[in-house]
């Protein structure tokens, strides 16, 4: 009766999600989702390279970074970093400000927003080794035991990497240039107004990725260079991969559900997502959206045997999480034998729950909430067991943590309290898990949205021991910033910025992230 009761639910509410989603795109009647942004101040960040590659026919935004600082503040202040969103695949680096910087800012922070390379694309760069300046095609990018990243010297660019799966085997030379990036900030930090000892990483989606592993695997290597104060995520991924899943992210999962390795897999997701959640959505008819893939990111032997057993005939309606587990496992036996030291490596990039666990004094503080629990294609990604996860993580690490996340099908029984998100016209059910009580210390947190932008400032004032007064700002009806990637199978494009938080408000009650005005007792 209990997997009945929470399958009608989950039905439902998927069923809802789309129907909004269909109205408020195809009538004018969801102004909040037409407009992808709340309005800003629309400043243009300042414009500073950090890094040498270009796409041809494209400029260097890539590589660039932009950034906001607060009005008439002079010296070095902290600053809130964000790696956008975007599955590794899409996304860019915001240059106009939204409500969003001018809050920070008025709060004062400074705000940059940062780019990288996407994984389908090649990208180049001018060398003069030879006296002339050429074009050459980006390089490998080399992992190392501890995580580390360089680039290749002996000729061997992106176009001889050879996925072993799907497409988030490369995000090599995405970690690269978010180094590269966090390098130039530290180098400037004078120059940019910046404290790099107080650093607060903000986003959702892929960017956790890349934040995570600035924080957790990088920065134990940067001999101080920087210290993260705060984590602030929404939609949140823990490992990866999250497309074509294996080993690594089901255990996760079936850690938290009541029926362990024994949970159905068609109880998590319906046969509209098992390409993307079994296979390699960059092999050739894979992605409900085809992207332009300038490079083979299609292990076709690995992808064809997923499709088989799972998808042709939707044969996951008759599988369990151990079977997704044991198919096409990430495990030497299963590498060729030239690449296991670089696939060995490859989970320092991949498996933050053990990079947290080895360095859980990265972050002094981590906030986390995923609303997701249906089982579309945008669902398991972010599902709202990841953010459970962190919490299970840092109980275990003994990092400083708040995570809010909802009720999903088939979790295991739990007693932890539960916060409504009010005032809106679906309110949602959160589940709230916090070590040091931010919910009870912080009196202020009860008058905003749970993960909304207004918590968001406030986590991040008490996470640098400032007091902030939300009021000396006025925040605009929907302030959760937008934390997923686009559903691939939509062909609409949806802004980053906003567009998905409105959705969540209109169908759930908030999902963004935000953190609240905080009176410190220090």
């Amino acid at each position: 009766l209990k997997f009945a009761a929470m399958s009608l639910l989950r039905v439902e509410r998927g069923l809802m999600a789309r129907l909004l989603w269909v109205l408020c795109l195809a009538l004018p009647i969801c102004p909040s989702l037409a407009q992808p942004t709340v309005p800003g101040s629309g400043k243009l960040g300042e414009k500073h390279v950090f890094g040498k590659y270009f796409r041809q026919g494209f400029d260097n935004d890539d590589n660039s970074l932009w950034i906001w600082r607060p009005n008439g503040v002079v010296g070095q202040m902290p600053a809130v970093l964000y790696y956008h969103p975007g599955g590794f695949s899409g996304g860019k680096p915001e240059k106009v400000a939204g409500q969003k910087m001018d809050a920070w800012t008025t709060f004062g922070f400074a705000y940059i927003s940062i780019g990288y390379r996407l994984t389908p694309y090649r990208y180049y760069y001018n060398s003069t080794d030879d006296g002339q300046t050429t074009q050459k095609l980006e390089e490998f990018v080399e992992v190392s035991e501890q995580g580390m990243l360089s680039l290749n010297t002996n000729g061997k660019t992106m176009a001889d990497f050879e996925v072993y799966s799907g497409r988030q085997d490369l995000i090599t030379k995405c970690m690269y240039d978010a180094v590269q990036s966090l390098e130039y900030i530290i180098a400037n930090a004078v120059a940019l107004g910046v404290d790099p000892q107080r650093l607060i990483f903000q986003t959702g989606s892929a960017g956790t990725g890349i934040s995570n592993y600035l924080t957790y695997g990088y920065q134990p290597k940067a001999k101080l260079a920087f210290h993260t104060k705060a984590l602030i995520f929404a939609s949140a991924q823990l490992v990866y991969p999250v497309e074509g899943l294996m080993q690594k992210a089901w255990e996760i999962i079936a850690d938290h559900m009541e029926l362990g390795n024994n949970t159905p897999l068609d109880s998590i997701f319906d046969p509209s997502a098992c390409k993307q959640e079994m296979c390699n959505v960059a092999c050739p008819g894979f992605e409900s959206k085809p992207t332009a893939w300038e490079y083979d990111a299609c292990n076709s032997t690995w992808n064809q045997a997923r499709y088989v057993d799972f998808c042709s005939t939707n044969g996951f309606k008759t599988k369990t999480i151990s079977d997704a587990i044991s198919h096409g496992a990430y495990i030497p036996a299963n590498w060729p034998k030239d690449t296991w030291e670089y696939h060995e490596n490859m989970k320092k990039l991949w498996y933050h729950d053990l990079n947290i666990a080895a360095y859980p004094q990265g972050a002094d503080y981590v906030f986390v909430a995923n609303p997701l629990n249906g089982s579309s294609q945008q669902d398991l990604p972010h599902m709202s067991v990841f953010a459970q996860s962190y919490a299970t993580v840092c109980k275990k690490a003994g990092c400083r943590y708040t995570v809010y996340y909802t009720n999903y099908e088939g979790m295991k029984g739990s007693s932890v309290p539960q916060v409504e998100s009010e005032k809106e016209t679906m309110p949602l059910t959160w589940n709230y898990e916090s070590n040091f009580a931010w919910r009870e210390t912080f009196s202020d947190v009860q008058d905003v949205h749970v993960a909304s932008l207004q918590e968001q400032i406030l986590f991040g004032c008490m996470s640098v021991a400032w007091v902030c007064d939300l009021s000396t700002f006025t925040f605009g009806s929907h302030t959760a910033p937008t934390m997923t990637d686009p559903p691939e199978s939509s062909s609409t494009v949806i802004s980053h910025s906003a567009s998905y938080s409105a959705l969540f408000s209109v169908h759930a009650g908030a999902l963004a992230f935000a953190l609240l005005h905080s009176r410190l007792s220090l």
